[in-house]
């Protein structure tokens, strides 16, 4: 059964001018045990063969193509794509049959680097070959192998994201793989984020199959596909999710689309609420529900209510640390990645201004506890790094950490399980 669980940072705002608040919220998905099988799956991979993938990385991704293989079954499908300034469709979208598999095998290898990077149309090709031959109850997903950036063909991010959300409203994620020190992993996490999946940063050759096998991990024990939180709000409140999320209105139901959810999925969210004003003593509630394809989640129902005091007792109430944890964590991702790109602009005060704001704004309810105040020096010590260049290694490691906690994944962009 699938769990929601709801805390607000405080449960009281001011009768007459209302105030702000903030909701944690955990998500914990079922176990997929027992008679219930896996979904079948249907992949694409799509491996980056421009020159700057010659030697040793077009042989990583390779291989990792071909040990993913291995880990299908005739119920899966999956196709092979790459792509430099033109598109080959090595493998169309096949049933994953022991024979299929093996014939893949040999293509595969024949893959060599050449040429420049026509990302969007390896990438769209790829999805499509996904897309004919999707069948209802498949998982569906796009694994982007590169390590460069889009400079041929469609290159606009915006025009990427929109793709990447149209594929995803069809049932069709992306997750992206950005290897070594030369992608752009702006666009590639704004493709996963609008895509349903994960983007990784894979630095070394010791972390390309250990990634790669994190991601197939998640796919194979997906067991909520095409999640979503549904918020209900009060009449002149609103709701503003910290984090990638975007929020799709339908009166005042407030719709938040998580994608896909594995085997034991931990996920925890931190929204940012406004309470209006009203009658002294009242309460106001706003309710959460979790949908999958099937309809509405068992256990996937809470709500959160807020009772409007005199002055003397909003400033009294005391503080959920738990919550204020998370909101501070939260806060402070968000910061670091955009820090990360004013200090690739160049703009150092800016990104040293950034993360002493968010420091001191931490400080202001971190009282004596210990994670917040470790983290006050995180930032404070960071900020001093950001003030000046940083290397390109350290750029896209503060990248990865900070964009896949904000996401609510591991340092790696791995979903967290409750048995890890």
């Amino acid at each position: 059964m699938t769990v929601l669980q709801a805390h607000p940072d405080r449960a009281v705002v001011h009768h007459h001018h209302g105030g702000t608040r903030h909701i944690r919220l955990r998500i914990q998905a079922p176990a997929l045990e027992g008679a219930r099988l896996r979904s079948p799956m249907n992949l694409a991979f799509v491996l980056d063969r421009s020159g700057s993938m010659g030697g040793e990385r077009i042989a990583l991704a390779r291989g990792a193509t071909l040990e993913a293989l291995d880990r299908l079954t005739d119920t899966d499908r999956f196709a092979v794509v790459s792509y430099s300034g033109s598109v080959t469709v090595d493998v169309p979208s096949s049933p994953a049959s022991l024979a299929l598999r093996g014939q893949a095998r040999a293509r595969v290898g024949q893959i060599q680097a050449d040429g420049s990077t026509d990302l969007a149309a390896g990438w769209l090709t790829g999805c499509r070959e996904v897309a004919q031959s999707l069948e209802p109850g498949q998982v569906a997903r796009c694994l982007l192998f590169t390590d460069g950036q889009a400079n041929q063909g469609e290159t606009r991010p915006d025009v990427l994201a929109a793709h990447a959300a149209a594929l995803r409203a069809r049932g069709v994620a992306t997750s992206t793989f950005g290897i070594g020190l030369g992608f752009d992993e702006v666009l590639l996490q704004r493709i996963a984020d609008q895509g349903g999946g994960n983007a990784r940063f894979i630095e070394s050759s010791a972390d390309f199959r250990r990634l790669v096998d994190a991601e197939l991990r998640d796919t194979l024990d997906v067991v909520l596909k095409g999640t979503v939180l549904r918020i209900t709000v009060p009449i002149e409140g609103t709701v503003e999710a910290i984090g990638p999320w975007s929020l799709r209105q339908q009166g005042r139901d407030w719709d938040l689309s998580l994608g896909d959810l594995s085997s034991e999925e931990t996920l925890e969210l931190v929204l940012r609420v406004f309470v209006p004003g009203g009658a002294l003593g009242s309460e106001t509630t706003f309710g959460l529900s979790l949908f999958d394809q099937t309809g509405e989640l068992e256990g996937g129902a809470a709500t959160v209510s807020f009772r409007r005091e005199v002055h003397a007792v909003n400033i009294a109430q005391p503080r959920d640390r738990e919550v204020d944890q998370l909101v501070a964590e939260r806060h402070a991702a968000r910061t670091r990645a955009e820090a990360v790109r004013l200090n690739r602009q160049g703009d150092f005060a800016g990104a040293e201004r950034m993360l002493n704001a968010v420091a001191d704004r931490i400080a202001r309810y971190a009282g004596d506890n210990p994670v917040l105040v470790s983290l006050i020096e995180a930032l404070r010590a960071e900020a001093t790094e950001h003030a000046r260049p940083m290397t390109e290694v350290r750029s896209k490691r503060q990248w990865q950490k900070s964009s896949s906690e904000l996401r609510g994944k591991d340092a790696e962009g791995t979903s967290k399980r409750r048995r890890d």
